[in-house]
């Protein structure tokens, strides 16, 4: 309950702020700590646990299909 509620306060007091810059930014700033989390945290015991002849080439292979998938986004 504490996401949809934190959205709707979200929405109420920043709605007058809220334009497609300010959008944007905030998307990526939290597209940043996501990444961030994932190097910080995630990779870490994925090697340490999985071992990292999956892990990394399992990385690299997200980021492709990540890309892949924005570039054929962009034609729409």
């Amino acid at each position: 309950m504490t996401e949809p509620l934190g959205a709707v306060l979200a929405i109420l007091v920043l709605y007058p702020f809220l334009t497609p810059d300010v959008l944007a930014a905030i998307t990526a700033i939290v597209a940043g700590i996501m990444v961030f989390i994932c190097f910080d945290e995630l990779i870490p015991i994925a090697n340490r646990y999985g071992g990292e002849h999956l892990t990394n080439p399992g990385i690299i292979a997200g980021f492709l299909v990540m890309m892949i998938g924005l570039g054929l986004m962009e034609g729409l």
